[in-house]
């Protein structure tokens, strides 16, 4: 007899508190970059659940986020609500952190198999995020900005600058945020390290939820028995 395990009451509550971290991001001063793109803590705050909950745990938490943000509140960068954000030329990075939190959730788990979920390790796997983002946050910014990813404009000569606008999309989508990004980044690894030496069992009680069956991890009875007796 299976039972499954994978919508415990701590995960609930978990995915509900970081969906609420990954919200609190936004309520940054209203600061635009470049190309109609919005300043945030968005990015640190995805990769930090990401490399607390693991993969699932991560990916619900963003979409818990994303789904009360289309429904009409407005948790957005920059108080943008509901499908507005559509016209944004952001939008593309929004995807792209919804899918990069179960990657890099992914690979923290499995750095939590090897006991290795200190600073350096988890920074790699936050830095796996960045390329993720902007594979998607590009090719909508270009889009919106009518350029091409990589061609610079027909009529440009030369190397593109951004006060003439012969740019190429790959340019403007990635330039001036990502010293920003890297930043978050080594941020968002020793705010994980540390809650991780605070409560180190968080990535394996989320791989045991994740099984699906009370069967699927031969270690759970001795970690319960260690957790009773601690």
């Amino acid at each position: 007899m299976f039972q499954h395990r994978g919508f415990t009451a701590q995960s609930i509550a978990l995915v509900a508190v970081f969906a609420g971290l990954i919200a609190a991001s936004t309520l940054t001063p209203e600061i635009t970059l470049a190309a109609g793109v919005p300043l945030s803590l968005q990015t640190f705050a995805v990769v930090v659940t990401a490399l607390v909950l693991g993969p699932w745990r991560a990916l619900a938490a963003t979409a818990l986020y994303i789904a009360v943000g289309l429904a009409g509140a407005p948790i957005f960068s920059n108080g943008v609500a509901g499908f507005a954000i559509f016209a944004r030329p952001s939008w593309g990075y929004l995807l792209g952190m919804l899918v990069a939190a179960p990657v890099v959730g992914l690979i923290a788990q499995l750095l939590a198999r090897r006991g290795s979920l200190t600073y350096v390790p988890l920074l790699g796997a936050g830095l796996v995020s960045i390329p993720i983002i902007y594979a998607f946050g590009v090719p909508v910014l270009a889009s919106k900005l009518g350029l091409n990813v990589f061609t610079l404009p027909a009529d440009c000569e030369g190397v593109g600058d951004f006060a003439s606008g012969c740019v190429t999309g790959i340019t403007v989508g990635t330039v001036p945020f990502l010293p920003g990004d890297l930043l978050k980044v080594f941020l968002a690894a020793l705010v994980a390290a540390a809650i991780h030496r605070a409560y180190p069992g968080l990535l394996g009680a989320a791989r045991r939820a994740a099984s699906g069956s009370v069967h699927a991890d031969e270690d759970a009875p001795e970690d319960e028995a260690a957790r009773a007796t601690a």
